[in-house]
């Protein structure tokens, strides 16, 4: 995430540049994680508008793009996009459902919020956001129309998908 994306985000603008540099290194740092020598499985569904929606500058979404097509062609990251299309879905908020391989950590579903987050650690809770999560890779686009970078007229980096008329 840029630095940009992390201000963005913040609604209340409180953020000193310190903190906003400290969450920039976090997402670095997590981001790293990917590329590590024993990865952990990344799979993601992103919605279209989140592709389109310009944060900066159309040069630094390019370069956020080919940032996304690169880590889906590693083998432990999963790309999907939700189109426009795809009708209603489950989830309104970005959500992380994490899961262990040792049955004693059991699974749990991060939730980030504007003022807060928060993990959820209830059975119902975890199989609520599993099943939503199923549902959103359903819904989206396979892995490979998802992650292809094909670019369209004016050059721009388009996620497979045509850009959508006014």
């Amino acid at each position: 995430m840029s630095r940009t994306g992390v201000a963005a985000g913040d609604a209340s603008a409180d953020q000193s540049h310190e903190e906003i540099q400290r969450l920039v290194e976090v997402h670095m740092r997590r981001q790293q994680l990917l590329t590590a020598e024993t990865p952990p499985d990344f799979w993601t569904v992103i919605h279209e508008s989140t592709l389109r929606h310009i944060i900066g500058s159309r040069s630094v979404m390019v370069g956020q793009l080919e940032h996304i097509v690169n880590l889906a062609r590693l083998r432990n990251v999963t790309v999907q996009v939700l189109p426009y299309d795809s009708g209603a879905y489950p989830a309104t908020g970005p959500f992380t459902v994490l899961g262990f391989p040792e049955q004693e950590d059991p699974d749990v579903v991060y939730r980030e919020g504007l003022t807060d987050s928060v993990f959820l650690e209830s059975a119902a809770d975890v199989s609520l956001y599993t099943k939503a999560f199923g549902y959103l890779r359903a819904l989206a686009l396979g892995p490979e129309r998802s992650s292809s970078d094909s670019r369209n007229p004016e050059g721009t980096l388009t996620m497979n998908r045509p850009p959508v008329s006014p």
